[in-house]
């Protein structure tokens, strides 16, 4: 036959704090010591305030970088991640950063004739991807952290809004990055051009091989050529291949 016990109070382990204590020396440490904090802090409201209605006030001015704000971490300021800014002298619109977006918050604009990169802040969760992936480090963090609005129209950062913030962009700690360039299959190339008509520098031009035979009343095939020295490794021309006959290689 099965014996049940019933537990009592005294069998229950003690949990008060070892450095609880009764009488009068509890009744100071229990309510007395956290008076005292709020009673000091309550005198200190009267010198300065303690909040803003933010956002309807705001600061005077952004925070003052200084060596000694970086929380004990070696350049903690210098690689803060707040809102996108953007060189639009580097941007080739390769469309990178706009395919590697998790949220898919990035999408290239027409911008003064070009194709320029937007960031809608309401959905980034500033994860540097699109940062670390840009070939010509067009893209930045910057150390702006004001993006509150009280609309989604508000929190979408246009175009000119990242050009204007490009002063301020800082470069996160990035891992070196893999340079691959396109390896072209020329025998399974069927001259179609779109891998020059696509690449964002220019670096594909199509050409005519040498000593190429030719069937009477047809026209030779023209071959894609690499210009490695512009090419940004941005993959473009193998997405676009119809034949598949593009291939990112490192080092190639």
């Amino acid at each position: 036959m099965t014996q049940v016990r019933i537990r009592t109070s005294s069998d229950r382990p003690d949990t008060r704090d070892p450095g609880f204590t009764t009488g009068v020396s509890g009744l100071i440490k229990l309510v007395v010591k956290p008076m005292g904090v709020s009673m000091k802090q309550f005198l200190k409201s009267f010198k300065r305030p303690t909040t803003l209605m933010y956002p309807k006030e705001k600061p005077d001015a952004q925070v003052e970088l200084k060596p000694e704000h970086r929380f004990g971490v070696e350049g903690c300021w210098e690689f803060f991640r707040g809102c996108h800014g953007l060189d639009e002298d580097l941007c080739v619109s390769c469309g990178l950063c706009e395919r590697i977006c998790p949220n898919n918050c990035i999408t290239l604009v027409e911008y003064e004739g070009r194709k320029l990169p937007q960031v809608d802040q309401s959905r980034c969760m500033f994860c540097t991807l699109c940062v670390e992936i840009c070939p010509k480090d067009a893209l930045g963090m910057t150390h702006e952290f004001d993006i509150s609005g009280f609309t989604r129209e508000e929190l979408l950062s246009t175009t000119a809004d990242l050009i204007a913030r490009k002063g301020t962009m800082a470069r996160p700690i990035l891992p070196a990055k893999i340079i691959a360039f396109p390896a072209i299959d020329l025998e399974g190339c069927i001259g179609c051009a779109k891998c020059a008509k696509e690449c964002p520098p220019g670096a594909l031009e199509m050409y005519e091989p040498e000593g190429q035979v030719v069937a009477e009343g047809k026209k030779p095939k023209k071959k894609p050529r690499l210009n490695i020295a512009i090419c940004v490794s941005c993959g473009i021309c193998e997405s676009q291949c119809p034949k598949d006959v593009i291939e990112m290689k490192e080092g190639n």
